[in-house]
């Protein structure tokens, strides 16, 4: 089943992946299509098979998945020069509901994201985890990741997706002293990326003190 969401950005932003369409099968359709998430898409089609009705599966209810874009940001990175990367605040942001996920609430969720052409046959040095200064890596079908030095993915720390340790900043799923001075670090250089906590745009003396509280939280 193929899924796709789009519209104009004044009209679709965030991208909530909330229909109108989800193909039924009528026992002759090559290809299904749907505008909800791919997870709940699947489960109501076999849902609707189980029912003894599958051209008219009953479409996911909840909000499930988001993507929202802002990509103003000009400035500060380069192709050359990539220095000031932690303080660029905005981007793409992904929200997809754990059940969406199909996460056990045990494994360490890994993520995986690359940069490619228009036509998915060509892939940038653009690689969550980094490539350590490599080129670009050229035909998709080419590509093998386990042949390249280092871990091309991001693991989200244990406890992050329950609320576990807040203040935990050097991932090592507890908070403690190294937490706040990394804290206190990011606050004098001013890296956006970790110390505005309200996300208003600047570090100031209210995510100084709301930093403090997520501190006080602990494990």
């Amino acid at each position: 089943m193929g899924r796709s969401r789009g519209g104009l950005k004044a009209d679709s932003d965030p991208l909530d992946f909330s229909g109108p369409r989800l193909d039924g099968q009528d026992g002759t359709a090559q290809n299904l299509f749907s505008e909800y998430p791919p997870r709940a898409s699947h489960q109501a089609l076999l849902d609707a098979i189980d029912d003894g009705d599958p051209t008219n599966p009953a479409p996911p209810a909840g909000d499930l998945t988001f993507v929202s874009i802002d990509n103003s940001n000009i400035a500060g990175v380069t192709d050359t020069d990539a220095t000031d990367a932690p303080n660029v605040v905005t981007g793409v942001e992904i929200c997809i509901d754990l059940d969406e996920l199909g996460w056990d609430g045990v494994s360490e969720i890994r993520v995986a994201g690359f940069v490619a052409n228009g036509g998915h046959d060509f892939l940038s040095n653009q690689v969550i985890g980094g490539l350590a200064g490599a080129d670009n890596l050229g035909n998709t079908r080419a590509v093998d990741f386990s042949q390249i030095a280092g871990t091309q993915y991001m693991a989200i720390p244990e406890g992050s997706c329950d609320g576990g340790c807040p203040g935990d900043l050097d991932g090592d799923d507890d908070t403690d002293a190294d937490d706040f001075f990394a804290y206190l670090d990011a606050f004098a250089g001013g890296n956006l990326a970790v110390c505005d906590i309200d996300e208003d745009g600047d570090c100031d003396a209210d995510d100084f003190f709301g930093y403090l509280d997520l501190f006080a939280q602990g494990c």
